[in-house]
């Protein structure tokens, strides 16, 4: 008889690294969800400041049956959606723009790159200055956010194609057009998708801000209002929906990412 002591089938298999690491966070996770609530039931942290995980979940659940809260959420996701649009389209055109000219990355390039570096809260005022503290004023502000980080990817992108992907192409007599379909965004696709993955976080970053600071409306202004009340319970929920919200339009994103780098690999 075969010795099978030794034998380890497919079941028997030590999980992959990824699987352990995803073991290792969601074991990190749960111990601090059970360590903040002990915290918070035996006092420790002042429920004023900081509620109990379920303090939130109670009231997530209370918020999501109030109608002006989910008016909120509609009215934060309509602002960043169009912010969103207008950046992508600004982002995208004017980064292939740029990218495809010389002599405009070499001007255009600095500029943009000392323009990313400002402090964007600074001009927060000037915004509300010319433009009031109503929906236009959100959706502009969350416009600046998410155009440079997508407008500095597509140029980087672009730039990524050198002159010997080029040459055969204009040989053979391919116009602009051809050249950007054939070798320009595909070359861009997975530095346009990273600008685009930022550019959502950051438009809903700059819509966020504006609603903290001047609005009457929406969920930064549910969580201004719930903050200065002292009311941690719902100010974390909200914090937590909208957290989980963008994770989730991340990860998405993120997939995409790797579904383009590993088409182009092929």
């Amino acid at each position: 008889m075969t010795h099978m002591s030794g034998f380890r089938g497919p079941a028997a298999r030590a999980p992959a690294p990824a699987f352990r690491a995803s073991l290792w966070r969601t074991g990190l996770v749960a111990l601090a969800l059970v360590g903040w609530e002990v915290l918070s039931r035996l006092g420790v942290l002042d429920p004023a400041f900081v509620s109990s995980p379920a303090g939130i979940l109670h009231s997530l659940v209370s918020l999501a049956g109030e109608a002006p809260v989910r008016h909120a959420f509609a009215l934060t996701a309509f602002e960043t959606l169009a912010a969103f649009a207008v950046a992508a389209a600004a982002g995208v055109l004017g980064g292939l723009a740029i990218g495809m000219s010389r002599p405009a990355t070499e001007v255009g390039l600095p500029i943009l790159s000392m323009l990313f570096a400002v402090p964007q809260m600074v001009l927060f005022p000037l915004f509300v200055l010319f433009l009031g503290i109503g929906i236009q004023s959100k959706i502009v502000f969350g416009v600046t956010h998410g155009t440079l980080p997508i407008l500095l990817n597509t140029i980087a992108g672009v730039r990524t194609v050198t002159p010997a992907l080029l040459e055969p192409m204009r040989a053979m007599g391919a116009s602009r057009v051809q050249q950007f379909r054939l070798v320009y965004f595909p070359a861009a696709a997975p530095l346009l998708l990273t600008g685009l993955r930022m550019g959502i976080g950051h438009t809903l970053l700059g819509v966020l801000l504006a609603e903290l600071f001047a609005s009457q409306s929406g969920v930064g202004f549910y969580i201004r209002q719930y903050t200065a009340g002292l009311q941690a319970g719902p100010m974390l929920a909200m914090v937590l929906t909208i957290s989980l919200a963008a994770i989730a339009v991340n990860e998405g994103m993120r997939q995409l990412e790797l579904h383009v780098s590993r088409w182009r690999g092929r």
